[in-house]
């Protein structure tokens, strides 16, 4: 199985809400000025959205210069390798060769994303959710720039009890993540995958591909 990392997914988003950010509190801005708005607090709440994009757009940049530099890197194993209470097993590729400047940090998690609706007679009237971590784990495994140049063995325990990955769509979801940083030179190389862990007793083959 194939899990490609959402670097493009995530710069991509940064930069469509900058645009739109920046866009409307420039626009207000530059219309409140017309109408004779004098410096006092409604420029400053108004000027502060501006310098909020601004700060959002150095933010998108930072995104973009990553993802030009790395691109999508990706994971590979065997579905029986992603079961809750065993050992997950995968080989990292990097999309570029690059020179790590400390070790390579795993953190894996299990995370339960619940939305709540409130409804009124004819319509949705309000949605709001919440991310709860139910499992967290930390390791670090040493890196050179020869070894970004190949597959990366990786291996790390999932720990029973937990339950398994669930479609995203569902109100009450189960997502387990593994977020990859190297530090580097200027921007540090940052990944996270969504990888569909069965159950335990789950039978083999039942996974499918995907990409995150």
């Amino acid at each position: 199985m194939k899990i490609r990392s959402s670097n493009w997914k995530i710069a991509l988003a940064f930069t469509a809400a900058t645009v739109v950010w920046l866009g409307l509190s420039t626009t207000l801005f530059v219309l409140k000025l017309r109408d004779g708005m004098q410096f006092g607090c409604a420029f400053l709440f108004i000027g502060f959205f501006v310098l909020f994009g601004l700060l959002l757009g150095v933010w998108t940049l930072s995104h973009i210069f990553r993802w030009v530099r790395f691109k999508d890197s990706h994971l590979e194993f065997a579905e029986e390798d992603a079961r809750v209470g065993g050992p997950f097993s995968a080989m990292l590729w990097f999309a570029h060769p690059f020179r790590p400047t400390g070790a390579m940090v795993l953190n894996p998690r299990c995370i339960r994303h619940d939305v709540y609706r409130s409804r009124t007679s004819t319509q949705e009237s309000d949605r709001s959710s919440t991310v709860t971590v139910l499992w967290r784990n930390e390791s670090t495994v040493e890196l050179s720039e020869a070894q970004t140049r190949g597959p990366v063995a990786i291996t790390f325990p999932l720990p029973s009890g937990y339950p398994a990955a669930t479609d995203p769509t569902l109100d009450s979801s189960i997502h387990w993540q593994l977020e990859v940083t190297v530090p580097s030179r200027f921007v540090d190389f940052h990944s996270t995958f969504e990888i569909p862990v069965r159950g335990e007793g789950a039978p083999d083959g039942c996974g499918s591909s995907s990409d995150a």
